[in-house]
């Protein structure tokens, strides 16, 4: 499961992923709601939740992800988990600067506000005057 972070603002968006991950999950919620914030904002900034995390069955999803056209318009990734992840989170990030010239940190639990703060560096470009971020469906 996926779920929108009412923390997100403008070009900051994040998501908590929770048990397992699905395709529908990708496709049906995550994605649209990403491409929503870029049309929006451009270029966005994206913290990834992991909590309970049980893994993934979303293998098309993640060839998808891959050959997405809009994954260079994500400038950063804060990766947060759980410290039973570290690992597989250090994995999962060398893949997505293996694909994309984004930027990823990786952070434990306790450290979300580090995780916010750092994408939320430079907040001179990260706002302007524009509707609302997203809002989440479901």
């Amino acid at each position: 499961m996926i779920q929108w972070m009412d923390e997100s603002s403008g070009k900051i968006v994040g998501f908590v992923a929770s048990e397992t991950l699905t395709d529908d999950d990708y496709a049906d919620y995550f994605i649209p709601l990403l491409e929503e914030a870029i049309d929006e904002y451009g270029d966005v900034r994206l913290l990834l939740k992991f909590e309970h995390f049980e893994g993934w069955t979303a293998e098309a999803a993640w060839e998808d992800l891959k050959l997405w056209p809009k994954l260079e318009n994500i400038e950063r990734i804060a990766v947060v988990s759980e410290n039973t992840w570290e690992e597989m989170m250090t994995w999962v990030t060398k893949i997505i600067e293996e694909i994309s010239d984004t930027e990823v940190r990786y952070f434990k639990e306790e450290q979300i506000v580090d995780a916010w703060d750092w994408l939320s560096e430079n907040p001179e470009e990260l706002y302007r005057e524009t509707k609302a971020a997203p809002v989440p469906r479901g």
